[in-house]
Order: structure tokens, then sequence, then C-alpha cells
């Protein structure tokens, strides 16, 4: 796990990420995984920690309890995948989330004029090879 510190405040929250991560593995004495700890992996986009399993090679976006609690639970426990949290595989490249190409076609309709928002936003979502929710097509 990345311990920042860009992704966080002085990585105070990464850090804090990383250590809750150390207890809820201590918590699980059957679950025999190591981790470790890096400075920034420039990959997140200000959107981290990120935290990467193993031989896997899944990178995930661990932004809270929430997230962290799953990765243990259903990656490291119990060995399925958590798609939604996931954002690279090795391998295979970069994985965007509905939620991921939500915020980018937003992003992309905020910078682009009224008038050619819902072109430009469709196009978008073509260029990231997804259909865009009922959501980003209202403009």
């Amino acid at each position: 796990m990345c311990t920042g510190p860009r992704c966080t405040e002085n990585g105070e929250r990464s850090l804090a990420m990383f250590e809750l991560m150390g207890n809820k593995i201590d918590a699980r004495p059957a679950l025999r995984v190591k981790r470790t700890r890096t400075h920034c992996m420039v990959a997140c986009k200000n959107r981290g920690p990120i935290l990467v399993v193993y031989p896997e090679g899944t990178w995930y976006r661990c932004q809270d309890e929430a997230a962290l609690d799953r990765i243990v639970s259903e990656h490291l426990e119990q060995g399925r995948e958590v798609e939604e949290l996931i954002f690279h595989r090795l391998g295979s490249g970069d994985v965007l989330s509905a939620e991921v190409v939500d915020e980018l076609v937003d992003e992309i309709l905020d910078a682009a004029p009224a008038e050619a928002a819902g072109e430009v936003g469709n196009t978008a979502a073509a260029a990231l090879g997804v259909i865009p929710s009922e959501e980003s097509q209202d403009v």
C-alpha cells in the first residue's frame, strides 16, 4: 500500500489506512498475507491510497475503511476481486469502473460549451469504450 504523501494531506490518511489494514489482517489469524508500504506510486491521480495485491497484480483504490474492509474480506480472505474498486490489472492495463467513467465524462462535459455538451459527452464515452449512464446523457 502506498502511504503518500501526494494523495492525502501529508500522507496522514494513507498511513492511517496502512495501520488499519494491519489491524484487519492481524484480526484474521488464518489469513496468511504480508503487507508492506511504499511511498507515492504516482498512479492514483490524487484518488488514493493505492493497495496492490500480488501475485495477481490487482491495483485497488482504497479511499476509505469500507473499501479496505471489502478488499481484505473479499479478495484476501475469499479470493474474489472487488471489481468496482480495481483501476489496474497487471498484464491487461487500466480498468475504468462505471463511477470513474461517469466522473471523466462529467469533467469533459464541464469543459465543453453548453450547446455541444451532449454530443461531446457521448463522443467521450465512446472513446472510453463505454455507454454513458442516463444521468451523464441528461444535459
